[in-house]
């Protein structure tokens, strides 16, 4: 299983390449015109966008995560980005109790969205996140379990809009290519989530 992970990953890296190289072929006035306005000193926060993402995953246990993050408008059709991930997880242990047991997940991520066409783009996103394992029994009492660590590389698909100046909503889709089904705290390797953004003009 892990092998054809791997090729998916290799696959949806060399789609994101070809857009990329695909759209800067089209518009290498538009980037020269993006880079001398970079430049300009009057035009510093022009292209910077801040936003924040709401998720949900859900597979014998559920999760939902925040996500703030910072990214700048290299150009048209790339963002790159950096944020933070804050995410509740807790899966229940039977069906006829209520033992569960829980966890907070957190730590940084960046991500790199690239736009395929309109409004559509593709999204690669690396997660490392911290989390402490605690358990709780039919009776509320609470025990700590274990701490530890993992990685997460999502690929994926999204949509995005606008709507008022500079401001806008987005979606994605998003799947962990790296998840461990047996050791990984989260219930499922995938997350939708939905989120605003504000673009600095």
């Amino acid at each position: 299983m892990k092998k054809s992970f791997k090729i998916v990953s290799l696959i949806w890296i060399i789609v994101m390449m070809f857009c990329v190289v695909d759209v800067q072929a089209q518009k290498d006035d538009d980037i020269d015109d993006d880079v001398e306005a970079a430049l300009d000193d009057e035009s510093k926060v022009s292209g910077l966008t801040v936003g924040s993402y709401l998720g949900f995953g859900y597979s014998n246990g559920w999760q939902i995560e925040f996500s703030p993050e910072v990214g700048y408008k290299l150009f048209d059709f790339l963002i790159p980005s950096a944020g933070f991930t804050y995410s509740y997880v807790e899966q229940f242990l039977s069906q006829n109790t209520n033992d569960k047991q829980f966890a907070t997940l957190v730590g940084p991520r960046v991500n790199l969205k690239a736009k395929v066409f309109g409004q559509f783009y593709a999204i690669a996103e690396y997660q490392f996140l911290t989390y402490n394992w605690k358990y709780k029994d039919n009776f509320g009492n609470v025990t700590p379990i274990e701490k530890s660590s993992e990685n997460a590389f999502f690929l994926g698909a999204g949509y995005s809009s606008s709507f008022g100046e500079g401001f806008g909503i987005y979606s994605d889709f998003i799947f962990d290519v790296l998840y461990d089904r047996i050791n990984s705290p989260r219930p499922a390797p995938y997350t939708f989530r939905f989120g605003v953004f504000y673009t600095f003009k």
